[in-house]
């Protein structure tokens, strides 16, 4: 059933000669048309751009101290009267490995603690926890509250229940151990260390939020374009959530707007039926004729979906950053508001001197400036959904994005583990729901180098990609796999059900040589001739500042590489040269932006520092390298179209 919609919008907005589109609200939409997460106790929370909500922060110094003999269960760290005395601070958001260099190598439970106080207010209140990395348990004034696992997407906890006007103590147990049952999980390949820096703690800000009821918990505009037209839709589906027992009459109203908060769509005020404790889906549709499409080259044209909900006890609103671009997979081939798509890509991990995997305004603006100097257009952010501030900053300069979930080099066993599979999925879902509304996400990432000869990949893989459609079924999912594994075996079970395929290439670093390059790149043509192929990762170690007295004419050996600036740009040019001369090849993504932490060691000659990733074409301090300028005039130059143009593309349509 369909609900008045009121298109006049407000007196006081002034859309010139255009009234709002009617925009159509429809009560209680079908259950699986709006397929709902489930958190701690609620509804999975949407990320939301704004919100009139009260929030107050819990970042700054909080008490701190690791546990090493695992002791703080049996003592009763949690309590109030327990004595803390002895407690260190540390800043949250923040990772001990980081903060503390004693505690760089900790790998284990550690305890946070910290008093806040609370005013009276009606409503209910919860703790969000941006990211506590590898899993976390609660307790608000000694009693516990919830856990989450999974190291870097958010969760809320309510503590209604348990909070007290006035003062009150927070503690959380963060364990940062990765183990073969977790993910990210230890390898068999490097069994006693990662290939990423597991930084322990709350990586990401603490709040304490005050919210009526009901509320918004999730959002999906849905926003649809035709690239053609340029006519632009909305098929958006919201949840709304209530946890009091009992009935209250409330309130709907939605809204389509540009950013100087014009509308474009506007349903009115439209009354619900007596809404009972609970989860209320709805539906809301509009055609908004012709908008502006976000691109590579035009990302300032966004929108923002707006939802206002108003009961007796209070009033609920939350904005929605949209964005109107369509993102196809054509057979082999990618398109971008219906154009050929080449990415000049990249990869790169959270890791800033001094302060790990906390990311701060700083190191989002110069990672950001470094890849628009590079002429990047598309990004991976590595093994993991990054801070989402990155994404928002990613977007705003028109650079795309495949998030990548942290299933990583998982193994036969691990394959088949049926917990892992459910808690991979987990994962996954809660990234697709956190960030489903940022228009440069063209692609979810299920897996990274997993064990892809082995038959049981197909049914993990299966599950993670019927994860991915019900959450968003309009974005294509990636599989990455191994390109030494595609070599070694005749059988690959892990990309059945993926729309697009990346291959992992460090021939000439690890294994072969760099002549190798271009027939295993032909080999792979006719393997995956039905999909989007891209090289999602290659690159060599080098030591920002170590030279040779000129550009290498030949390999080194595998086992005693120079970790030579000469070495590592003489790669990146031979492999771009390599992949630019296939066409059919929809793009590349250097391994990576920076160095990094990690914790293996490599066989590759006499690693120069240890536990640290060498392969960035910027060092940790973001000092560039040889490979750095090598790869930024390849990529102007296919900016440029000036190496090969792309079929159905034209200068004038870049």
């Amino acid at each position: 059933m369909f609900a008045g919609c009121d298109a006049g919008g407000d007196d006081d907005q002034d859309n010139g000669d255009q009234l709002p589109a009617p925009l159509l609200i429809e009560l209680g939409a079908a259950p699986d048309e709006v397929p709902l997460l489930w958190g701690v106790d609620q509804p999975y929370p949407t990320r939301f751009d704004s919100t009139h909500r009260d929030a107050q922060s819990l970042d700054g110094r909080w008490l701190f101290t690791v546990d090493p003999d695992d002791q703080g269960f049996d003592q009763a760290w949690y309590s109030p009267q327990y004595d803390r005395a002895d407690w260190d601070g540390l800043e949250v958001p923040g990772s001990w490995n980081a903060l503390r260099p004693e505690l760089f190598r900790y790998r284990g439970p550690a305890w946070y603690a910290r008093g806040f106080t609370v005013a009276p207010r009606a409503g209910r209140t919860r703790l969000r926890f941006g990211a506590a990395f590898l899993r976390a348990q609660v307790w608000v004034n000694g009693s516990y509250v919830g856990s989450h696992s999974g190291g870097y997407t958010p969760f809320e906890i309510d503590v209604t229940d348990v909070i007290r006007h006035g003062q009150n103590l927070v503690v959380v147990r963060v364990d940062n151990r990765i183990t073969r049952e977790t993910i990210p999980c230890l390898t068999l390949a490097n069994s006693e260390g990662h290939g990423w820096y597991p930084w322990g703690g709350l990586t990401r800000s603490v709040v304490l939020e005050r919210v009526d009821e009901p509320y918004v918990a999730k959002v999906d505009p849905g926003a649809s374009v035709d690239p053609q037209t340029s006519r632009g839709s909305i098929d958006a589906r919201i949840v709304l959530h209530r946890m009091t027992l009992g009935s209250t009459d409330a309130t709907v109203r939605v809204l389509v707007e540009d950013l100087e908060g014009r509308a474009l769509a506007d349903s009115g005020q439209v009354a619900l039926e007596p809404f009972e404790s609970g989860s209320r889906a709805l539906a809301a549709t509009a055609e908004l004729g012709e908008v502006e499409l976000w691109d590579h080259n035009t990302p300032q044209h966004q929108y923002q979906l707006r939802v206002i909900v108003e009961s007796e006890s209070g009033r609920d609103e939350t904005v929605s950053r949209l964005g109107f671009r369509s993102f196809e997979v054509r057979g082999p081939d990618l398109y971008l508001n219906g154009r050929r798509e080449w990415w000049r890509g990249m990869n790169r991990h959270e890791d800033w001197p001094g302060v790990g995997a906390a990311q701060s305004d700083e190191s989002i603006v110069s990672d950001v400036a470094s890849m628009l100097d590079l002429g990047v257009n598309h990004l991976r952010p590595a093994h993991y959904p990054p801070d989402p501030r990155f994404l928002d900053a990613c977007r705003d300069a028109g650079i795309s994005l495949t998030l990548e979930v942290p299933v990583y080099q998982l193994d036969l066993w691990q394959l088949n583990d049926e917990a892992l599979r459910l808690e991979a999925q987990q994962q996954l879902a809660e990234m697709i729901e956190r960030d489903r509304n940022n228009p440069a996400i063209v692609a979810w990432s299920l897996s990274n180098e997993i064990w892809s000869m082995a038959p049981s990949a197909e049914l993990f893989m299966s599950g993670m990609n019927a994860t991915a459609k019900r959450f968003d079924p309009r974005r294509p999912t990636m599989v990455v796999l191994v390109g030494d594994l595609l070599n070694w075996f005749p059988e690959e079970f892990a990309t059945s059900n993926a729309d697009i395929v990346g291959v992992n290439i460090y021939l000439g670093w690890y294994s072969g040589t760099l002549g190798a390059w271009g027939p295993f790149l032909d080999s792979l043509e006719q393997r995956f001739a039905d999909r989007p192929l891209v090289i999602s990762e290659f690159g060599t170690g080098a030591l920002q500042g170590r030279h040779l007295p000129a550009f290498p004419t030949q390999d080194e050996p595998l086992d005693d590489h120079s970790y030579s600036e000469e070495f590592q740009a003489v790669f990146l040019q031979n492999a771009l040269d390599a992949v630019v001369a296939r066409p059919w090849i929809d793009g590349t993504m250097p391994w990576s932006l920076t160095d990094f932490r990690y914790e293996w060691v490599p066989d590759t000659g006499v690693h120069p520092i240890p536990f640290r990733n060498l392969k960035g074409l910027l060092s940790l301090d973001r000092i560039p390298k040889l490979g750095y300028e090598f790869v930024r005039l390849q990529y102007q130059a296919l900016a440029a179209d000036e190496l090969w143009p792309l079929p159905g593309d034209s200068q004038e349509n870049r």
